[in-house]
């Protein structure tokens, strides 16, 4: 249902077609329920994950590798779209995380960010420490790439059937800023 329900604001919000990225595609949810049209890259780590989101979805890309070691032109993707890892794990990307201080699923909205087009669309489900921690420089990084347009934080369970956690996780909704546009309110940041 979470799946779906992004897709349909995604769709209000504009995007009907194009290509899109799922970092950390799992068995790739976000690519098998995308609407026509639509042309995606999944990257998933783990090979046999990476296998079987191949396998359920033949039409779209999926990369077996670290998203840390992905690489695609910057504003490539129309929208990225996913259920990011969450962790206080720190991977190495020169490019998107060159000082190592950005957490896994910090890292993985900057760099979605950063291969999204000037206009175009991510949405992403994240841990609550997105929005909850203390130090401001994570959200300071997506204000400077984008405005968030829209958030929703998910009450603890509401991935407890599918995926056996009771991780509180927030959408969050954002769009990339177009060059020239001035920034919208970033009084989320802080």
């Amino acid at each position: 249902e979470y799946v779906d329900a992004v897709w349909e604001a995604l769709g209000k919000l504009g995007f009907e077609k194009g290509s899109f990225l799922e970092p950390g595609c799992g068995a790739g949810a976000f690519i098998g329920s995308a609407p026509e049209g639509a042309q995606g890259v999944g990257v998933e780590l783990d090979p046999t994950t990476a296998k079987i989101a191949a396998a359920l979805n033949p039409d779209a890309q999926i990369r077996n590798e670290s998203f840390a070691v992905t690489r695609f032109t910057r504003g490539f993707f129309d929208v990225a779209v996913g259920n990011v890892p969450f962790g206080e794990e720190k991977l190495h990307d020169p490019a998107h995380n060159p000082n190592g201080r950005l957490s896994l699923h910090n890292h993985f909205i900057v760099k979605s960010l950063d291969y999204t087009r000037p206009g175009g669309l991510v949405a992403v489900f994240t841990s609550r420490f997105t929005m909850d921690a203390a130090n401001p420089e994570a959200r300071r990084l997506m204000a400077e790439r984008a405005d968030l347009i829209g958030a929703v934080r998910l009450p603890s369970g509401a991935h407890r059937s599918s995926a056996g956690t009771d991780v509180i996780t927030d959408l969050l909704v954002f769009r990339v800023r177009e060059d020239g546009r001035d920034p919208g309110d970033d009084s989320w940041v802080s």
